[in-house]
């Protein structure tokens, strides 16, 4: 079994809700497992951390190091004799530090290429995805901002610090992905896995839904919901003007009470200067979890218009409680989610509005939810599974 020391920074990078997350799942799964006492855990000493789950690691047995900076690291592995070092969040140049250790064996997850697949796209055709609310210039998609730059930069340094490594990616689309931009990595190299599970969410009681509900003026199946309104990549606004179009055609499709909720909202005036129905939306912040599930849960429609996705979790989320969605055919959701959405080009509006047309459609609906029922089962399967088998991997006993 390989002496690990695992990377809990990625709980520091200010990203707990998507890689960050991912990252608390493998970890607990590791530390599940037995005859891991003496592997370790590092983190930067003077940012904030999980202490619970530290507390956990250390009744395993786990050794801990806080470090300054990661250059601390050669020390550490030279003193405690680890062998494998693995990163549920490796996109850094920081890995250059350790570029020397060619005898420790690298294993980090990435979760797609979206900074490098979205810099190619045109800026042009992306004017919807800009929102006043976060930075992004005019040539974010030109690959020659800085914020671009450094993730870019991130993630090649950290491919290159290490010969001896497995990358492991969440989807096919991924794995291929890195193929194409990085072609010196060979195909042997790199695993699929699937993403976990996401950790028990807090699961509203029906009084509390009935509340939430009252507060928000919504109905159970009457109201569509768009998430990540504040990321320009998740493309919120062309989904709000494909409905808002409908609306204002006065399509008898849809009912006359039924609303949009848009999750995620940080600049109202953003959205509102661009819709002619405002009546007919409702523009959220930040929602907490069991908000978030009960709107998952109750939605007639979840429409996901995604620009780019290395796995894809929402649509999961939204098809767990049997919701019918709607998403962009791009990336990695074709893959993910089979038949068992409807999906439409996340570029034409009236795409869009096309296939929120059809999701009233009583024998489109029925058929979705035959599919969810059908394959959702297996693709948790698969998650479950691949979860297993990444702890493995870091463990050297997949063989």
């Amino acid at each position: 079994m390989e002496k690990v020391l695992f990377d809990f920074t990625y709980y520091q990078e200010g990203d707990v809700h998507g890689g960050g997350e991912y990252g608390n799942v493998v970890f607990k799964e590791f530390l599940s497992r037995e005859g891991i006492s003496g592997c370790g855990i590092f983190f930067y000493e003077n940012r904030k951390i999980d202490l619970k789950i530290v507390k956990m690691a250390e009744e395993k047995g786990i050794l801990i190091h806080a470090i300054k900076e990661l250059r601390n690291l050669p020390a550490i592995v030279r003193e405690y004799g680890y062998t494998t070092i693995y990163s549920a969040l490796p996109y850094s140049e920081k890995w250059a530090t350790l570029k020397w250790m060619k005898d420790v064996r690298f294993i980090g997850t990435f979760h797609g290429l979206r900074r490098v697949e979205l810099a190619l796209a045109n800026e042009a055709e992306n004017k919807y995805c800009k929102t006043s609310d976060i930075v992004v210039s005019d040539y974010i998609f030109r690959n020659k901002g800085k914020e671009v730059d450094e993730q870019i930069i991130g993630y090649e340094k950290a491919l290159k610090a290490f010969r001896n490594r497995k990358i492991i990616v969440v989807s096919e689309h991924s794995k291929y992905a890195m193929m194409y931009f990085y072609p010196e990595i060979l195909s042997d190299e790199i695993i699929v896995l699937y993403s976990p599970e996401k950790l028990n969410r807090s699961v509203p009681s029906l009084e509390q839904e009935e509340a939430l509900l009252k507060k928000w003026e919504i109905e159970r199946k009457n109201y569509g919901l768009i998430i990540s309104a504040d990321r320009f990549e998740k493309n919120p606004i062309r989904g709000v003007l494909a409905y808002d179009q409908l609306f204002s055609q006065r399509s008898k499709i849809i009912p006359e009470q039924y609303k949009v909720v848009v999750c995620g909202v940080k600049d109202k005036e953003n959205f509102m200067k661009r819709i002619e129905n405002p009546e007919r939306f409702l523009l959220l912040g930040y929602v907490e979890d069991m908000e978030l599930e009960t709107l998952y849960k109750n939605a007639q429609l979840f429409l996901y218009p995604t620009l780019n996705e290395g796995f894809g979790y929402p649509p999961i989320e939204a098809m767990k409680y049997g919701t019918i969605c709607a998403c962009s055919v791009n990336t990695s959701v074709l893959e993910v989610c089979q038949d068992m959405v409807l999906y439409f080009n996340p570029l034409l509006i009236d795409e869009i509005a096309i296939r929120i047309l059809q999701s009233f459609d009583e024998e489109i609906r029925k058929k979705k939810e035959e599919e969810i029922a059908k394959k959702l089962p297996d693709l948790r399967e698969r998650q479950r599974n691949d979860l297993k088998k990444l702890v493995d991997i870091i463990l050297g006993v997949d063989k």
